[in-house]
């Protein structure tokens, strides 16, 4: 390859990348594109900048059609610990490995350019006249014998043990990460699960649950807590039980003692090792025998062998364009090519580079296909073989048969009858190669990582979708994981190559300076917006990196044994094998000293983590979520059964009948507005001190803390699965922004923990957001961001006309206005009645808004009665059951808003209005709590602190048996009431007047909505053996 071929290849990538660049930059401003550029940020409800808002998307300014660069100064601003805290350990390794290549090629660039490139030049024997256009400035200019191969002697030991530097330093700062992330998130119930596989049958049950049972109560009686079975659930009616169980302990020293002991004399029975995370396990794979796993591997590796020969061919074919010599021996018509102008070193220049990527670019898929055959018990580990298989496919192919490719059965046959020659003639293939992987480098880096930032194939895809079959319909965010697989391997690669020429050809260096910054900017970019976090191995990732970068170096200094030998410096030669000795042994010491603890927990971590879980009493509750934490969906968990009570059932039977009833969407969404009854995390979008981020809010919720103030799911969440809508998400984004996705499945929350009716209410608490600004909110929806999603008002109007409404405000206007006299005038203004006038009035207001922007169904919760909340009883420090002067205060304003309601429904056109009586159903828990299953009706379940707030205190242990407790903490009731008033109000008697919710809109005069499967005759069906099965329970009871 001549000068002219590289300065092509340079320009065309340069070129690519530039435009690529400029396209996605401004691409990613359209707000069409937001499923592809934020999938991350919008699955997670997170704003997206400013650029896709209201006020640009609808303007056609010249901002959004400018290309720009200002993403790159942004990824480099982002903190290792943002990395961390939002993508995980893994994720930050994969940042630190593009730091290490720029931390490491910057001082190889310093010591190449400022040192080895002048002395390569100026040689005595030089310029070095011959095709290869880098060989004036690389190690082969120098002459034979020369003394200035000294220099090159000292700069390959300083880079080598620079190199080794930086391992050790990325090592130990990576393990303290990992130490502090398992500390971080050991509420995980990995940390007290463990994976038992070949068990043996219990000689007595002749089942393998019953020795699992026996064996761990025997062996580990004071840190045994349960066990689970698993199940091929191939056949529903005779599930066959596999002889694997994940086991949970009591404590994180009791399962890492487990997992890390032979538990049998029998090495291949009892075998135990720490669970991955549940959403980590491949359960597929559990049902394969732990014997047969070997044999797996090796077809593997076979399979995998078969297709690194299969690619030497390609290979070798892409290396004959880049020698035009051979290329116009091989295939004479290729002499026409110097006939046209600069086609020669375009295609001699570019073309080798880009086809052998467009090549390659397959292989990982196709490897980690092969890894799946390989029985790894989490996706984790199976991706983590698959790269190591992709790791050496590419030095076997990108690097050695691109090196030897010239005369490669004459090579690899002198390499196999005189294996001594090996480092002479690797490092005569290397010198000969210098230009071939400079552009390499380019078209991998430039443009490579601009199509990783660009996701052209997902474009096209979009394209195509929202011209065909997905024409008119919304947009769902196209969210994928970090491809580990790809990423790690090729730029490990780019590392070996350019250690490998850090010495021969030092002009390499400033071109992988250039590739690590932009790999770094654009997968930063990429972790924050794109890729979802779908497990986290907390950086096992980098025990690998650290061994393909030893490769890296071992290879560098046997190359440079090689090329000390041909250049007749045997002395040199010989002195760099203590170098490469030294290399081994650090690669040995690195072994002992970290590699364990990256596959084994310490013991003495385990027992911090207790001690910090036992003084913060977490670790009952985190012991106990695991237990539950791997039950597959169709098995029931075996071994530790709770007690038989009436609302674990009940709660078991609703669930069922969600389930299924799920299947049919009643209405295409559900519109939420209110206070923290039904608050599903707006609340964290503000300024305020009443907020439920945290534990133990959420502790039995499928997501943990996302600002619900409950243990649990709230009334609208089990009305919206029963309704067949999503959870709702915070759609608050500021008190007067939003955050909008639209989705046809959504339910859309703007209630505020503490609004209320009158705007003043809750502002004691920090900003707030009354019932009119939540209805302000969506008419900021109705007539902004609908629009957007629908071809025309009428498709809106009917749309908004059969979505549900659901409003539950008012307890707020009391608990935090007008029984807080310090604060509020409004007791010393108003009697009350007239309170409740003036609530009802502005109550009433917004629902004729409501009507006024297409609502036409409607459900109005009561206020519950307060007067039996602990929050009240404390404040006003009463010892009676209830404080019926604020109950009557109640009982007030529910008469007022039912004659609202009824006034509305008769003046508000083809409307229906669903008053659900709250208080009557909860003022009956209270006093008659053992009718509804519940054995506590006046304590709250958390913590409470001494501030009146009423809240949880963070991280404290709450009470066991949740499921049997009326009130969550001292204002909010728990997942089992709000799961009882739910169903009572969707299709119950007696709680909504003047007809149940799934009554009423069966019987609404408005345009039927879609169905699929199960239709509302079914539905009631259901409903009717619910009933049927909760006086049989109850009976049994």
């Amino acid at each position: 390859m001549n000068a002219q071929s590289l300065f092509a290849s340079a320009a065309i990538n340069i070129g690519l990348a530039l435009i690529t660049i400029f396209l996605f930059s401004i691409l990613k401003k359209q707000p069409s594109n937001a499923p592809i550029y934020y999938s991350r940020r919008l699955s997670h409800r997170h704003p997206i900048p400013s650029h896709h808002h209201h006020h640009n998307w609808c303007c056609s300014t010249l901002l959004r059609f400018l290309p720009s660069v200002s993403w790159i100064p942004q990824a480099f601003r982002v903190s290792e610990d943002e990395i961390l805290h939002t993508s995980g350990l893994d994720a930050l390794v994969v940042i630190r490995l593009f730091k290490f290549g720029i931390n490491f090629f910057v001082a190889c660039s310093l010591v190449g350019l400022l040192v080895l490139l002048p002395l390569n030049y100026t040689s005595p024997g030089g310029p070095y006249k011959s095709s290869h256009s880098m060989d004036s400035f690389t190690i082969s200019n120098i002459s034979r014998g020369s003394n200035r191969l000294w220099v090159h002697f000292s700069c390959l030991c300083l880079i080598s043990f620079y190199g080794l530097y930086l391992l050790y330093k990325e090592y130990n700062e990576i393990l303290a990460k990992r130490t502090q992330q398992l500390q971080n998130i050991r509420h995980q119930p990995a940390q007290f699960t463990v994976l038992v596989r070949e068990i043996p049958l219990c000689s007595e049950h002749k089942t393998s649950g019953c020795s699992v049972d026996h064996f761990f109560s025997k062996h580990y009686p004071y840190a045994y807590h349960s066990y689970q079975m698993l199940y091929d659930a191939t056949d529903l009616e005779q599930l066959l039980e596999l002889p694997v169980a994940f086991v949970t302990f009591k404590s994180r020293w009791g399962a890492a003692l487990a997992a890390q002991s032979q538990q049998h004399p029998h090495p291949l029975l009892w075998i135990t090792e720490m669970a991955p995370e549940p959403r980590d396990v491949l359960w597929k794979n559990l049902a394969t025998s732990y014997r047969y796993l070997p044999l797996q591997n090796l077809l593997v590796f076979i399979a995998a062998s078969l297709l690194t020969i299969f690619f030497a061919i390609p290979v070798t074919a892409v290396q004959g364009i880049a020698k035009f010599e051979k290329l116009r021996k091989w295939f004479p018509p290729a002499m026409a090519l110097q006939l046209i102008p600069g086609l020669r070193s375009v295609v001699t220049g570019y073309l080798p580079s880009a086809v052998l990527k467009g090549f390659i670019y397959i292989v990982p898929f196709a490897m980690l296909g092969m890894a799946k055959l390989a029985g790894c018990v989490s996706g984790s580990k199976q991706e983590i073989k698959c790269c190591s298989m992709v790791f050496y496919f590419l030095v076997g192919n990108v690097f050695f048969l691109s090196l030897l490719s010239g005369s490669l059965l004459d090579e690899i046959g002198e390499s196999f009858s005189n294996p001594k020659n090996f480092p002479s003639h690797l490092a005569s293939a290397v010198s000969a190669q210098a230009d071939f992987f400079m552009t390499y480098i380019l078209t991998d880096g430039l443009s490579g990582f601009s199509l990783e930032v660009l996701q052209p194939g997902l474009l096209i895809w979009d394209f195509i979708k929202s011209h065909t079959y997905s024409r008119g319909k919304e947009k769902v965010p196209y969210l994928y994981s970090m491809p580990y697989f790809r990423v790690i391997p090729f730029v490990s690669l780019s590392i070996l190559i350019g250690m490998v020429y850090a010495v021969v050809a030092p002009l390499l260096l400033p071109f992988l300076i250039g590739y690590f910054f932009f790999g770094y900017a654009v997968y930063v970019n990429q972790i924050q917006d794109v890729y979802e976090t779908v497990y986290e191995s907390c950086g096992q990732y980098w025990p690998y990196i650290h061994h393909y970068i030893l490769v890296a170096i071992v290879l560098m200094q046997i190359t440079m044994i090689g090329l000390f030998g041909l250049k007749s410096k045997p002395a040199a030669a010989i002195s760099t094998i203590p170098l490469l000795l030294f290399t081994i042994l650090f690669n040995e010491y690195c072994k002992i000293r970290f590699l364990p603890t990256f596959y084994r927990c310490s013991i003495q971590n385990a027992m911090e983590n207790d001690e910090l879980d036992e003084k913060n009493g977490l670790l009952e509750v985190n012991y106990e979520n695991a237990h539950n934490a791997y039950c597959r969906s169709f098995l029931q968990p075996q071994g530790r059964m709770e007690e038989n009570t009436f609302v674990s059932l009940f709660l078991s039977l609703v669930l069922l009948q969600l389930c299924i009833k799920s299947q049919s969407q009643l209405v295409p969404a559900l519109h939420i507005f209110g206070d923290s009854a039904v608050d599903v995390g707006n609340s964290i979008y503000l300024n305020t001190s009443f907020r439920a981020d945290f534990a133990p809010y959420g502790i039995d919720f499928v997501v943990g803390q996302t600002g619900r103030f409950s243990n649990g799911v709230s009334i609208t969440d089990v009305l919206g699965t029963a309704l067949g809508v999503d959870l709702a998400y915070p759609i608050v984004n500021g008190t007067n922004t939003i955050n909008f996705l639209y989705n046809k499945n959504q339910a859309f929350n703007y209630a505020y923990g503490t609004a209320g009716i009158l705007p003043e209410t809750g502002e004691a608490t920090g900003e707030t957001l009354s019932l009119g600004q939540q209805v302000g909110l969506f008419k900021q929806t109705v007539e902004i961001y609908l629009p957007q999603q629908f071809k025309s008002s009428q498709e809106i109007s009917r749309y908004i006309s059969n979505s549900l409404f659901v409003v539950f405000t008012g307890s707020n206007d009391y608990i935090h206005n007008y029984l807080q006299p310090s604060q509020y005038n409004s007791s010393r203004q108003y009697n009350d009645e007239k309170f409740a006038d003036l609530l009802v009035t502005e109550y009433g207001n917004q629902l004729s808004e409501l009507h006024t922007l297409g609502a036409r169904r409607m459900v109005v919760f009561e206020i519950p009665p307060l007067g039996c909340y602990p929050i009240v009883l404390e404040r006003i420090k009463s010892n009676t059951r209830c404080v019926e002067n604020v109950n009557n205060m109640v009982t007030i304003f529910n008469d007022k808003l039912g004659a609202k309601v009824k006034e509305l429904s008769s003046t508000l056109k083809d409307t229906t209005i669903i008053l659900a009586k709250t208080y009557e159903l909860v003022y009956d828990m209270i006093n008659n709590s053992s009718t509804y299953g519940l054995e506590e009706a006046a304590k709250p379940c958390c913590v409470v602190g001494k501030d009146g707030s009423g809240l949880c205190v963070p991280e404290k242990t709450p009470c066991e048996k949740r499921n049997t407790t009326l009130f969550w903490d001292q204002a909010h009731i728990s997942e089992a009431a709000n799961t009882i008033i739910a169903v009572k109000a969707f299709n119950g008697s007696g709680l909504s007047t003047p007809a149940n919710i799934v009554d009423a809109i069966k019987s609404a005069k408005s345009t039927p909505t879609a169905h699929n499967g199960t239709g509302p005759n079914s539905v009631s069906y259901l409903n009717i053996l619910l009933v049927l099965a909760f006086f049989v329970v109850l009976s049994y009871l």
